[in-house]
């Protein structure tokens, strides 16, 4: 799906996104990620997804967040209201010291 710029999986029954290691390959367009309110528990890894803007993961018992460096363009992340087992530093410190504007944790 070339021209595909936002997915929203938000207020679905579904606990994970991809399987392996090959993340969201082939969604190299995506913009906006959208996983409000499921039951995804890991998110890793965002292989392929370069353009991406926006992480919205609020409201999920979210167990595990990494595989941010590739995401160049990334200015928001939302994971208010859920639990958050676990970020990887390095991706943190890489998110922090480059473009990441908006990080909210509530």
């Amino acid at each position: 799906m070339p021209n595909l710029i936002k997915i929203d999986l938000s207020h679905n029954n579904i606990s994970s996104v991809a399987e392996g290691d090959e993340g969201f390959k082939g969604y190299e367009t995506i913009q906006e990620l959208n996983i409000s309110h499921t039951s995804i528990s890991n998110l890793v890894p965002f292989k392929g997804m370069a353009k991406l803007k926006r992480l919205e993961a609020s409201h999920i018992k979210m167990i595990m967040l990494g595989g941010l460096e590739g995401c160049e363009e990334l200015e928001h992340i939302n994971l208010s209201h859920g639990k958050v087992g676990y970020i990887s530093c390095s991706d943190l410190d890489y998110r922090c010291d480059t473009s990441t504007t908006s990080f909210e944790i509530a």
